[in-house]
């Protein structure tokens, strides 16, 4: 309804009254399809959202001031809007009033940096919990299994392990990595999103440290497989002019999570890198015919194989091209339905939001990968490539209707007249209405005949009992000498010319009662010879 709506707002902005009245037609007939069709496409119930914890070590004793970080794989699909939040218990283990640790407005991230808050007491029944949803709510926790300890702050500041990576390293297009001893909000992110499936690292990818924060430091790489599972290999820590360590060659596509554990004394802190050597891909297909109808929907299908090891925390938008609004995906709501649906609400010839290809009118579809990190700008997402297009033309088709009388008299023309809502289509922006059609008459006892007007190679009709049964404009007109009395069955079907775009074929269907002419006649009695004053009966025998 909103769609019929919008229309004929559009429709009453135009100034010209037989424009009106042509695009007034345009939008009834619209809303008759989009109210009357279905979504081919079955909706798929979003699978149930879960967390996979990577890897976090309860076994360490962390310290106010000091990071705490938590690997997690984000399981089924997330709103656009969602904050994932790391929130620390009180000493007992409570959630009446937690304490948030770090707060990431994404609807992926597999990694929580957070920090334990100056002043907070020692204790050992310290609980970690991961708690997700919109920010206004509502909001689930998933409460970690394990109790940590928090012990006293260190006397001497323990700094947060912090890496560059070289401008000229091979496999690495973006760096968005602030000093987490700055602000523990900082980027923690490199690498790439624009490798194909195949591609591994060709050498190996250099770390290095910053400001001597890795003393003391030991490093994890962990990756998935692909049945899903995780595991991790350890990295060298090596000292040679400073310290760097290095990611080993013939690494493939994926993202990588980088966990350093820091322990000074008795007092450990724990900090995570993101590695993306991701793919950057995006592809679409069509469903259906590129030329439709108006109200009908236009089904694509996403291509899993293509999509699949792109960064989960991808961003995929398509723009249908028909002025309406952008629509925006996550990466795990088309791996979970790679269907995609529309449906077009005006023609294209009478769109001004169409592109002219080869002589032919289409709305263009495009279907973009976004990420972040592009151009140095690390928290906007930015499009990824240059995406897929597609092109849909879009037709109207006429309705079905005529006027004619319910009820005539046996042996006078049966007459009924065209009245039919025209389509549009064109390949131009300005639209055509010509349509063909086909009258059906049955008449009293019969079946159902095409008023065939088709002729032979000679010229001759190929029926010639239907010689005159339709006027120079195309209306029905039954001779007198066919129409017989009892109910005559009319039905009008209209289309559109072929290869017009829109095929689809409307009917409408009405009765008219044909009455017998009456015959007079009557009988009396008594009679013919009677008497003065003999009272006479009259019967109608009509």
């Amino acid at each position: 309804m909103n769609i019929f709506l919008k229309s004929l707002q559009y429709l009453f902005n135009r100034n010209n009254l037989k424009y009106r009245f042509y695009k007034l037609a345009v939008v009834f007939i619209s809303a008759f399809f989009i109210l009357n069709s279905v979504n081919v496409n079955a909706q798929t119930t979003p699978p149930t959202q879960t967390f996979n914890i990577i890897n976090f070590n309860s076994s360490l004793t962390y310290f106010p001031g000091g990071s705490v970080s938590v690997l997690f794989e984000p399981k089924g699909v997330f709103s656009l809007d969602n904050v994932f939040k790391l929130e620390l218990s009180d000493a007992s283990g409570n959630f009446g009033s937690p304490t948030i640790l770090t707060s990431v407005e994404e609807f992926f991230t597999p990694v929580l940096n957070g920090r334990i808050p100056s002043g907070t007491p020692p204790g050992t029944g310290y609980k970690l919990r991961i708690t997700y949803g919109p920010e206004a709510g509502p909001r689930t926790p998933f409460e970690l299994p394990n109790a940590i300890t928090i012990g006293s702050a260190p006397t001497t500041a323990i700094s947060i392990p912090f890496i560059s990576i070289s401008s000229t390293a091979q496999g690495v297009d973006f760096r968005c990595l602030g000093d987490p001893n700055s602000t523990l909000q900082s980027n923690n992110q490199f690498g790439s999103f624009k490798q194909s499936n195949s591609t591994v690292l060709n050498s190996d990818l250099e770390i290095n440290e910053v400001n001597g924060s890795w003393n003391s430091s030991t490093m994890k790489l962990y990756s998935s497989s692909v049945d899903g599972t995780w595991s991790s290999i350890n990295l060298s820590v090596i000292d040679d002019f400073g310290f760097f360590t290095k990611i080993p060659q013939n690494t493939p596509v994926g993202y990588y999570l980088i966990e350093f554990t820091k322990t000074v004394g008795s007092r450990s802190l724990t900090y995570s890198y993101i590695f993306n050597f991701n793919t950057g891909n995006s592809g679409i297909s069509n469903l259906s015919s590129e030329s439709v109808c108006v109200g009908s929907a236009v089904d694509f299908e996403v291509s899993l194989s293509g999509i699949s090891k792109n960064y989960p925390g991808s961003k995929y938008t398509i723009d249908w091209g028909d002025g309406s609004d952008i629509e925006v995906f996550t990466h795990n709501e088309l791996i979970n339905n790679q269907f995609v649906s529309h449906k077009f609400e005006l023609p294209t010839c009478s769109s001004s939001d169409t592109e002219l290809v080869g002589g032919k009118t289409f709305f263009k579809i495009d279907f973009n990968l976004l990420n972040k990190g592009f151009n140095s700008v690390c928290d906007v997402y930015s499009i990824n490539g240059n995406g897929t297009s597609k092109y849909v033309n879009t037709s109207l088709a006429p309705v079905a209707d005529f006027e004619t009388q319910s009820f005539i008299c046996e042996a006078t023309v049966l007459r009924a007249t065209d009245t039919s809502i025209p389509g549009a289509y064109g390949d131009i922006n300005a639209c055509l209405n010509n349509y063909l059609k086909d009258w059906y008459v049955t008449q009293p006892g019969g079946t159902e005949r095409r008023v065939n007007l088709d002729r032979n190679p000679d010229g001759t009709l190929v029926n010639p009992n239907f010689e005159g049964w339709l006027d120079a404009s195309g209306n029905l007109q039954i001779p007198s000498r066919f129409v017989k009395p009892g109910c005559w069955t009319i039905r009008l079907v209209v289309y559109n010319p072929p290869n017009t775009g829109c095929d689809i074929r409307t009917d409408i269907i009405k009765t008219v009662n044909v009455q017998a002419t009456p015959v007079p006649e009557f009988t009396f009695s008594p009679g013919p010879e009677i008497c003065n004053e003999t009272k006479i009966t009259f019967t109608n025998k009509s």
